[in-house]
């Protein structure tokens, strides 16, 4: 129980306090051969890699669980915390399945609680009719929480109507009209087990509402005074990135598995990444050569030499390369082996070097792409020095930043080639409409296009007045109406989930 809560480096201090408290006793392992085995083929199953920290982790949820019915997986972005809820839930589903005793299936409901207000979440009265409507999670929890053995009241508005019994928790009007305001309500009463999911940050103002429900009163009160009591097979679980907002009082009440970057670093994703291409081993043989000689080496460098002007995750930076090679190391741009294995290596090198680094500089307009697209003014010209120094085929003129590869021969030209040699204002344009091609829009289009037509999420942001909105609706313009359509929502701090809806 405590272990799954430390962090990497606190564990092994931990583990030498205890061996020095209790010297002869030695800690019984417990046999997990069998749930181990199922967990490594739902991991495959998902196209993810077996590592040790998976099956660890997992494992750790699976014991935290079984003792406490409020669980809270806790870490940064990118640390496998849904992957191992997730693996958890089909394992114990395939045990079931496969008549294992002991073992029951999982049904899970999410939630983002950070997405609704009070209300939303737990229910109102209607100011105007008096009449209560309940929230997503006083639904969920009435759905879950009603068995064969729980008590229903029914709520009659209707005097007159005449209600039939259908089931556990489900009644209904036999003279029901579309005036009868009479509700009803389903129920989930099988005895599989259910996962309240709550993916989102945990904010004070609904978790202490919960509290009630997580000591071991396991009881949801409403401000319509209905008490909704949680039974055994139902669970609440919680996905978050940390407890500064969570009281003493809430963080006490749950059992916590944390998941640590360190122990999962990104040649996991990399792998993974390299099975979609087993038809290419070449390519993937160059890559893996590419990723283990210099990105490490570049992260370091970062973190020790660079400033960030927006903190970018490492798996997230990683991610994003590899899906900028698999949008653009193509053999349409001369990414395929025709025999010449070093003129193959070249052009892969290439590529990978042009995507390294054009991350690098994209701050410049918004764009987060990869290894150092958040590193600030000074820090462009410390990453050059330091790319140079590892890569020496870029021209010397100007800095790396401003090259591409141009696939006809296979080298790095300058953004200025794309550039149209004589550019005139379209007639009957509006002044406002007017965009100036410049070495930057050509620069941005051409990445953002080319995420976009192979459906891969842009985040585009920056200070007003920097193009974002004109260099958007110019790719947006350009997208295949047959394929596409726009919606525009315009968000800010006081957008609600119901104007999104």
């Amino acid at each position: 129980m405590n272990i799954a809560k430390l962090t990497s480096d606190d564990l092994p201090l931990f583990l030498g306090i205890t061996s020095d408290l209790f010297p002869d006793v030695d800690v019984p392992a417990i046999d997990y051969d069998e749930i181990i085995g199922y967990i490594t083929k739902e991991v495959i199953k998902l196209k993810l890699q077996p590592i040790p920290l998976i099956l660890t982790k997992v494992i750790e949820l699976y014991e935290t669980m079984n003792s406490r019915h409020s669980t809270m997986i806790v870490g940064e972005s990118n640390t496998a915390k849904t992957v191992t809820w997730r693996v958890l839930q089909q394992t114990m589903t395939s045990m079931k399945n496969d008549k294992k005793p002991g073992y029951a299936a999982v049904h899970v409901y999410p939630i983002n609680p950070k997405a609704l207000s009070l209300a939303e979440l737990y229910g109102e009265y209607n100011l105007a009719t008096g009449e209560w409507h309940d929230g997503v999670i006083s639904s969920i929890m009435r759905k879950t929480c009603s068995g064969k053995d729980t008590v229903c009241i029914l709520y009659i508005s209707r005097p007159n109507s005449i209600y039939k019994v259908l089931g556990p928790g489900l009644f209904v009007a036999v003279n029901w009209t579309k005036s009868t305001d009479s509700r009803y309500f389903l129920t989930d009463d099988s005895p599989d087990t259910k996962w309240i999911l709550f993916d989102g940050p945990v904010d004070v103002d609904w978790i202490e509402n919960m509290n009630s429900v997580m000591d071991d009163n396991k009881v949801l009160t409403l401000i319509n005074n209905d008490r909704i009591t949680m039974p055994k097979q139902v669970l609440l679980l919680f996905e978050v990135q940390d407890l500064a907002a969570a009281s003493p009082a809430s963080v006490s009440r749950a059992g916590m598995v944390y998941n640590d970057y360190k122990d999962l670093g990104w040649r996991p994703y990399l792998q993974s990444w390299l099975q979609g291409f087993q038809g290419k081993p070449k390519f993937v043989e160059e890559m893996r050569k590419l990723f283990n000689a210099h990105v490490d080496a570049t992260l370091e460098f970062k973190r020790r030499k660079c400033e960030d002007l927006v903190p970018v995750p490492e798996l997230n930076a990683v991610q994003s390369l590899c899906k900028l090679l698999e949008v653009l190391a193509t053999p349409e741009n001369g990414v395929q082996f025709t025999g010449d294995v070093d003129m193959f290596a070249n052009i892969c090198r290439i590529w990978f070097f042009f995507w390294y680094n054009l991350k690098k500089i994209s701050h410049m307009s918004g764009l987060i792409w990869s290894i150092c697209a958040s590193v600030n003014e000074d820090s462009r010209y410390k990453m050059d020095n330091f790319i140079r120094e590892i890569e020496g085929t870029f021209p010397i003129r100007d800095t790396v930043y401003e090259y591409f590869v141009d696939s006809r021969i296979r080298s790095f030209v300058s953004w200025e080639e794309r550039l149209p040699p004589v550019w005139k204002i379209p007639p009957k344009t509006p002044f406002y409409k007017i965009v100036v091609p410049t070495v930057d829009t050509v620069r941005y289009e051409y990445i953002v296009s080319s995420l976009l037509n192979n459906r891969f999420p842009v985040l585009i942001l920056g200070p007003v007045g920097t193009g974002k909105t004109s260099m958007l609706q110019t790719v947006l313009n350009s997208l295949d109406k047959e394929k596409y359509s726009v919606l525009t929502l315009n968000m800010s701090a006081q957008t609600t989930s119901k104007n999104v809806q």
